[in-house]
């Protein structure tokens, strides 16, 4: 069967794996298949506020414009972003934009990155021991992989992370953040293992008609979508202390992560909220 064949009855059916050049990707078990999609009829019970003094928790998503299954995850990433222990983090991947729809052709996402298929394709390669890719995908703290259509799966892990902090290992590391005439302080503490610090660009929000490709004639509505990605500092053995400048016009995000785009040990957003 060729390529352009399975593109097409991967869409007819309603799935959001990724096309490559290999076929079509899937999500092998342990990257939580088990939940019933975001659109069972279940209720689902929404994320509990985060505890007092509670660490922050990077929560990732890997999305494109053209993918059907993606307005209701931006929708959540945003519903999720309301908790002060949430750094939102929104990656557009470039994948789908040769993907076309039988019925609406192409949509050439404006915010698909090549930084956003790298990032991914290398978690999914720790995660599930092959490059697999497919959208909407959270990635929670850099720990877990679930699918986007997996709300209730997607909380149950955020609470899993934020007993992990808390608990007698206490896995993160404190990230200290001051502002200083139009940069940044970061300074890490208790450091016990390599990590990379990195700075994220981020676009606050964007609101975008579609007008071609599967989700022709609906509105994306989104936040904090990445749109540059800085390394700091790579593969550092101790605490330090890094200035950094703020990018201009747009928000951004730290992330104190493991090299090879391991376990995110810290994040903040480089504003307070």
């Amino acid at each position: 069967m060729s390529n352009v064949r399975r593109i097409f009855l991967a869409m007819r059916c309603g799935l959001t794996a990724a096309v490559l050049l290999f076929g079509i990707g899937t999500l092998p078990a342990q990257a939580d298949t088990r939940e019933k999609s975001a659109t069972s009829t279940a209720a689902i019970a929404p994320l509990p506020p985060a505890p007092e003094g509670a660490t922050p928790i990077a929560v990732e998503i890997f999305a494109s414009q053209a993918c059907p299954a993606c307005p209701p995850a931006a929708q959540l990433l945003k519903v999720l972003d309301a908790h002060k222990d949430i750094v939102a983090l929104n990656w557009h991947v470039k994948y789908w934009n040769r993907m076309p729809s039988p019925q609406h052709g192409v949509w050439e996402d404006p915010f698909a990155h090549d930084l956003s298929d790298t990032r991914q394709r290398a978690y999914n390669k720790r995660f599930m021991k092959r490059k697999t890719v497919f959208t909407p995908q959270f990635v929670i703290d850099g720990a877990y992989s679930v699918r986007g259509t997996q709300e209730a799966r997607i909380n149950k892990r955020i609470i899993r992370v934020r007993e992990d902090k808390r608990g007698p290992a206490k896995k993160y590391v404190p990230l200290s953040l001051t502002r200083d005439n139009g940069r940044i302080i970061a300074k890490t503490t208790s450091v016990s293992s390599p990590y990379d610090l990195v700075l994220l660009n981020l676009m606050p929000a964007a609101v975008t008609p579609i007008t071609s490709g599967a989700n022709s004639g609906r509105i994306y509505d989104e936040i904090n979508i990445v749109r540059d990605m800085s390394i700091i500092a790579q593969d550092q053995m101790k605490a330090g202390t890094f200035t950094i400048d703020i990018p201009q016009g747009n928000a951004c995000a730290i992330l104190m992560q493991q090299p090879g785009h391991g376990r995110i040990m810290a994040a903040r957003y480089c504003n307070d909220r």
